[in-house]
């Protein structure tokens, strides 16, 4: 089993880094201004072009923004970058997870740790170029971190074979009482101990070498998250990447949770207008705007929620507005 090291303390509401996991996107950018790689940390240069190729065929864009303001620590860490908004260490070794933290000015206590696939037998991490590492999963599968320029964090993931495991897990270290819940579309939400949100996650998906879609799905397993990857197609190209976002926060996130009858309002298209006028109010004109792009979404889990005593929450997320189940408090 992974052990984490302890999260640091947070000091701001200041936004976490966004990270995807999975697998991971070119980098013909990239390796024209990352620094030479070192023998120290791959075992030659061309397994870490290798590496960055395989990331280019199936995502290009995952590696745009390369972070080259990094320190390149020993010992502990194999990466680090802080800034006033976000902060990321990625440990030498795999089984520490990676910290992610809300900056040089933090006052709460909403750092997450990451676990990584396979940690327990994974080879200690590489630096393959400016802002990447590797960890070798022994499996057919490499663990790829990338540092962005805005202190933001991608967790991608290579999969070079059908051989390869389908199942890559993604311990969560929460903050005390936090919890996470997926959605009906994919998404996953993650809660501190009073139902704020710190974090959403994207939902899951995975191309193979030729930009082709591979099926793939989250499941959650207490706090893990698992995302499996459908490898029985034969005609798959490898290597594989998936790459889910993971956008973390370092306060909480402005949500609306809905009451009994406001969830059974939301129930429906005449209901649920008022309630997208009150986001606006309360989030803003753009949230307004989501909370009508996400409609039917909302409509179906609400309506689901109310049927089973239990109240929708409405979180903000990427391009969209996202209804969870929430029960106690206001769901009365």
């Amino acid at each position: 089993m992974s052990t984490f090291r302890s999260p640091r303390t947070l000091r701001s509401s200041a936004p976490l880094p966004i990270i995807s996991i999975g697998m991971a996107s070119v980098l013909l950018g990239v390796l024209a201004v990352a620094a030479p790689v070192s023998a120290a940390y791959a075992d030659t240069e061309q397994e870490a072009h290798e590496a960055l190729l395989a990331i280019q065929s199936a995502a290009p864009s995952v590696l745009q923004d390369v972070s080259s303001n990094l320190i390149t620590a020993e010992g502990d860490f194999a990466a680090s970058i802080s800034n006033a908004h976000s902060s990321v260490d990625i440990p030498t070794n795999p089984a520490e997870g990676i910290v992610l933290g809300g900056g040089d000015s933090t006052e709460t206590t909403n750092d997450i740790t990451v676990g990584l696939p396979f940690s327990e037998h994974a080879a200690s991490a590489e630096v393959i170029a400016s802002g990447i590492v590797s960890y070798d999963n022994e499996n057919g599968s490499l663990t790829v971190p990338i540092l962005k320029s805005d202190g933001s964090l991608q967790i991608t993931t290579i999969i070079n074979g059908a051989d390869a495991p389908q199942r890559y897990e993604y311990p969560l270290a929460l903050p005390a009482g936090g919890s996470i819940q997926l959605s009906d579309i994919g998404s996953v939400a993650i809660f501190n101990a009073d139902r704020g949100v710190i974090g959403m996650i994207e939902p899951a998906w995975a191309k193979d070498a030729n930009g082709s879609p591979i099926a793939t799905h989250y499941e959650l397993e207490g706090t893990t998250l698992v995302q499996v990857v459908d490898l029985s197609d034969p005609t798959i190209a490898y290597p594989v990447v998936a790459d889910p976002k993971f956008a973390m926060y370092g306060g909480v996130f402005p949500s609306i949770q809905l009451s009994r009858s406001e969830t059974k309002q939301a129930s429906t298209a005449t209901g649920l207008a008022p309630i997208c006028g009150q986001m606006t109010k309360f989030l803003g004109y753009a949230a307004g705007i989501l909370c009508g792009v996400s409609a039917l979404q909302i409509i179906a889990a609400s309506a689901l929620n109310y049927s089973r005593g239990d109240c929708s929450q409405l979180v903000p997320a990427p391009g969209l507005i996202l209804a969870f189940t929430y029960r106690g408090g206001y769901c009365k």
